[in-house]
């Protein structure tokens, strides 16, 4: 019994009581002998002082680490992708100096290594390419909403991530000199180990050390940037049209919306987007289809993915730039004739260098815009799970909370000083009328005094007219004002003393009329804080109107004439009125299946001469038109303005 305490008081002991120590050495290696684990992390706890000691493992899987001769010493080891590995050491008995030797087993989870190496666009196959050393690496986890890497100027043409089952990762590389190149990787899904835009679908036969059944182990792939320079062409892939029209096709708009992304993620770029036709038909209505077809996909860019106008410029070609030999007469396969019909995005400019919006940033802008554009057609904004509000948003809404509770504090505190003023008059009135001894009201004979007065007042209104119109003395109502007042206020004081004169002195009546006059004092302060406080509670109800006025508006912005999807095209409202915001304007009509009637769910149309103006709200006012479009419209429209109508005529 005695040896089971002496145990028991040992394991319990800090470990100030120990002095000796022993000497860890551990090697990790992957389950099945697959090769020893390097930056394994091993770290130490005892049951009484927790955490002593952290260790990791070097390229062979060694590690060391001194530990206290004791009982319960725990040792957790992790490594990403690989379960966690608990040992536990009982270290009594040992001498101090004595070595203790650890195998670490670990089972690898479910995921994937993506090691990635940079390099130059190949242009021949059999010419060898440089690496690419000093990129700015950034990886983002889209199902955590997290960044996972954040490499800038990485000296190594190489790097790796570790994927997770069941995620989504964004992978952005920038270089100056080259094109910024995104990468979308869903982790095991469809069929694929990885499936990756940019690359293509990684498959098993690029990896080495898979799994039989292909749950984890390394992915290998070269990650190819492609040089920038004025004048390079870039082939935009699937942007298809209709036989002899231009409007956008939802297949095309998909492939539009990923060259919105790519010119994020290329601030700096001054591009062209260009249409080509093949040489089949008349070359002037080539020119003239190419010239709509460009012009169709830039005005949706600019519509949908918020490029800004001073960045981008259309041309059509039409068969005046072939790719082959198949001109106009020249037999040709539908394949070959395919080839000329292209849109292609070409450098016009590059701008001066400027910092660059992080991976992390155009995420979280990203999720703002999606919830911000809730406010189109919901009466409220659903923030998904991870996701915040929009910083003008929470602003604006800050700043009215801040105002609402600012205007509470105050008639509050009008209220309580509005009490207490109450209370004390209340008491005062008690304690006077406690203290205060009955007293007959002094009888005054002020007849005579009185009309001794206004005589008086009227002999110098009358003696001042009657030298007014004098020649030698001019003197003015006010003069005349002013002497009257002199006058008064000495009958008035001789009044007072004549009224001293023949009543008595008496304390108690000095008292009572202090009393009384303290009373008035106090009921004048109290009337005007009553009045205070109901003009404070009438401001406070106006706030409250404003506030719902605002809400309504910016939940109904957009309550005008809907377009319907049948409609050939779209209707021309011709009883506008109000201030109104231009979201959108070209000198060619939108189709009534355009984008911009599916995101809103009312929009009405004004044409003027040539142009198509689409707008949305409808106000009372250009300042609040102006306020809802700085805080929403713009972020998804730009050049979005405010526009007012009378009668369906816009006022200039």
């Amino acid at each position: 019994m005695k040896n089971i305490i002496s145990w028991a008081v040992m394991l319990l002991l800090p470990l100030s009581v120990f002095s000796q120590s022993v000497i860890v050495e551990g090697y990790a290696y992957e389950t099945g002998n697959r090769g020893y684990l390097n930056e394994v992390i091993v770290k130490a706890y005892h049951p009484v002082d927790g955490l002593i000691a952290t260790t990791s493992s070097n390229r062979d899987g060694n590690y060391t680490m001194t530990l206290p001769i004791a009982r319960g010493i725990t040792l957790i080891a992790t490594k990403d992708l690989f379960h966690e590995t608990e040992h536990s050491l009982d270290l009594l008995g040992k001498s101090d100096g004595d070595k203790v030797f650890v195998k670490t087993e670990m089972q690898r989870a479910p995921g994937y290594i993506f090691e990635i190496t940079l390099a130059n666009k190949k242009l021949d196959n059999e010419v060898p390419v440089d690496a690419i050393k000093g990129a700015h690496i950034e990886v983002y986890n889209n199902t955590t909403k997290k960044e996972i890497l954040n490499l800038k100027d990485h000296m190594d043409p190489d790097f790796k991530i570790n994927l997770l089952k069941g995620n989504h990762y964004t992978l952005l590389i920038r270089k100056e000199g080259y094109l910024s190149k995104r990468l979308e990787a869903f982790v095991d899904v469809k069929d694929c180990i990885l499936c990756f835009e940019g690359i293509g679908d990684v498959r098993p036969d690029v990896a080495d050390n898979l799994t039989g059944g292909n749950s984890n182990g390394t992915l290998l792939a070269n990650v190819e940037l492609d040089p920038l320079f004025v004048g390079k062409k870039i082939e935009l892939e699937k942007i298809y049209y209709d036989l002899a029209k231009w409007d956008i096709r939802p297949d095309a708009a998909e492939e539009l919306d990923k060259v919105g992304v790519f010119l994020k993620d290329n601030p700096r770029l001054n591009v062209e987007l260009g249409s080509h036709t093949d040489s089949r038909g008349k070359a002037a209505y080539n020119m003239d289809l190419s010239q709509k077809r460009a012009e169709s996909a830039l005005r949706y860019l600019r519509t949908n993915s918020g490029v800004r106008k001073n960045r981008t410029s259309f041309k059509g070609y039409g068969e005046t730039q072939l790719v082959n030999q198949c001109a106009d007469g020249v037999k040709c396969t539908d394949e070959e004739h395919q080839q000329n019909r292209r849109t292609e995005l070409k450098v016009l400019g590059v701008q001066a260098p400027e910092e660059y919006k992080s991976l992390l940033r155009m995420k979280t802008d990203a999720d703002m815009e999606a919830m911000v554009l809730a406010l189109s057609d919901e009466d409220q904004i659903r923030v998904p799970a991870g996701g915040e509000l929009p910083d003008e948003l929470k602003k604006a809404i800050a700043k009215e909370e801040a105002a609402k509770t600012k205007a509470l504090e105050m008639a509050n505190q009008k209220e309580k000083k509005a009490i207490e003023s109450k209370q004390t008059v209340i008491v005062k009135e008690k304690e006077l009328t406690k203290e205060m001894p009955s007293v007959e009201k002094p009888t005054i004979d002020t007849k005579i005094s009185t009309e001794t007065v206004e005589k008086k007042v009227e002999s110098v209104k009358t003696e001042m007219k009657a030298t007014s119109g004098s020649t030698i003395t001019k003197i003015s109502e006010k003069n005349i004002e002013d002497q009257v007042a002199i006058e008064t206020a000495k009958l008035d004081k001789k009044l007072d003393e004549e009224t001293k004169a023949t009543t008595p002195i008496d304390p108690a009546i000095n008292e009572a009329a202090k009393v009384k006059e303290q009373a008035k004092k106090l009921a004048i302060q109290k009337a005007a804080m009553e009045a205070e406080k109901a003009k404070l509670k009438e401001l406070e109800e106006q706030k409250s109107q404003e506030l719902s006025a605002i809400n309504n508006k910016s939940t109904d912005a957009i309550n005008t004439t809907q377009a319907t999807a049948g409609n050939t095209t779209s209707p021309i409202n011709t009883s506008l009125n109000g201030h109104k915001i231009v979201i959108h304007y070209a000198n060619l009509e939108l189709p009534a299946d355009h984008k911009i009637y599916k995101k809103h769910s009312s929009v009405e149309m004004y044409k003027e001469k040539d142009f198509y103006y689409y707008l949305i709200g409808s106000y009372d006012s250009e300042k609040e038109a102006t306020k809802f479009m700085k805080l929403y419209v713009q972020r998804e429209y730009p050049n979005a303005y405010v526009m007012n109508f009378k009668n369906g005529v816009r006022l200039k």
